[in-house]
Formats: structure tokens, sequence, C-alpha cells
């Protein structure tokens, strides 16, 4: 049963795109109401009354994601391990090939789509819900954004160095993950192996 709360959670997220929107150069604001949504761990942090860390935002519009790149990269940055960086509005500027982060707000590039399209492929069960403008919107069961469980998301899950590198992020939250679903992220690996982005991601936490 859906707690009461989340129309408390709608607002929040309904203030912080706009928020995003507000910081957007004007060429770019429509298009960012019309094509960005938000989804990942924020919903589940706020639904559970903790501070999200950032907001992420996916776009289902190519072309928007290029030209937004294409914008950011000409502003006076300079580079910073693997990525370009600077000031935007008085914010801290981050641009990699995979997203754009401007204070709290990542705006993704690397994976463009429509909301289910994007929320399904998530590594886990407990991030799978979007809100675009109103309402947030479930791809997993509602009951995962009541419980401290991890459950890993076997069928569509990618970058699966990436989910065990982050582990002791959620643990660290209070969140509990069994050896169960430890198991199924090693059998995931080892049916797919490493590729080119499994391998960038051990490099970076070996070197970093």
């Amino acid at each position: 049963m859906i707690n009461i709360n989340i129309c408390e959670v709608e607002e929040i997220l309904k203030q912080e795109k706009q928020n995003l929107i507000n910081l957007m150069p004007e060429q770019f604001k429509q298009k960012i109401k019309e094509n960005a949504f938000i989804c990942g761990g924020c919903i589940y942090s706020l639904y559970n009354n903790q501070e999200p860390k950032d907001y992420d935002f996916f776009l289902r519009d190519k072309q928007l994601a290029q030209d937004l790149m294409d914008y950011f990269k000409s502003l006076d940055l300079q580079p910073y391990k693997n990525l370009l960086q600077g000031k935007y509005k008085g914010l801290h500027l981050m641009v990699s090939k995979y997203a754009i982060s401007i204070g709290k707000y990542q705006i993704i590039v690397k994976y463009i789509g429509e909301p289910v399209e994007i929320v399904e492929q998530f590594d886990f069960k407990h991030n799978q819900f979007y809100f675009e403008n109103k309402n947030v919107q479930p791809v997993a069961d509602w009951e995962f954004l009541d419980t401290k469980r991890i459950s890993f998301n076997e069928d569509k899950a990618r970058d699966i160095c990436g989910v065990i590198l982050r582990l002791p992020k959620f643990v660290k939250r209070g969140m509990i993950v069994t050896k169960k679903e430890i198991a199924k992220m090693l059998n995931k690996l080892n049916e797919n192996g490493f590729d080119e982005s499994e391998q960038e991601i051990i490099k970076y936490h070996s070197t970093y």
C-alpha cells in the first residue's frame, strides 16, 4: 500500500524539475520541460525521509542531449581526470561523456529513451520509479519503496561491476543486502563478462 507521503514527494520533485528548468539557457527550457524526467535513488530517498545526494534527469530526445553537451562543453571549463569542470550560475559544473552535472542536478546523456524503457534497466528495484511532470510512476512494485532490502534486477541490469561497487553506499545508508542478492550479481557478471564500460569502472575505482 503506497504511503500518503508520496504526494509530498511529488511536490518536491515538481519543484526540483522547475529548478533545473530555471537554470537552463532560454533555448533549452521548454525542451527540458517536455523531454526530461526524474528517476533513480532520489525518489526512494525522499519517500523514506532522506535527503537525496542528487537528482538524476534522463532525456527522451537524443538531439536535445547532444545540444546540451555541445552547449556546456563550449563554456570555460578545465580538464579534471576524465571530465571537464567549472562553474555555471554559481554552481559546480562537471561534464563527462555520460552526464552533465550542475550542482545536485545530473542530466544523463548516456542512456536516452522513454521513461519505462530507461527505468526497467535499472540495477535495483527500489530505484525503478520515475517522475515526469505530475505523478511518481512505478515500473517495479510499490512495495520496493517501503523496504530496506536490496533487490537486484537480474533480468535487465547492466554495468554489474558498478552495481557491486555501489553496495557499500547502500549499506552505509542502512539498507540490507543478502548473500542471495550478491550471488545473483556475480552470476550476471559471469554470464556477461567484462565489457568496455566494466573495464573503465574497474580502472577508475582502482586508481582513485
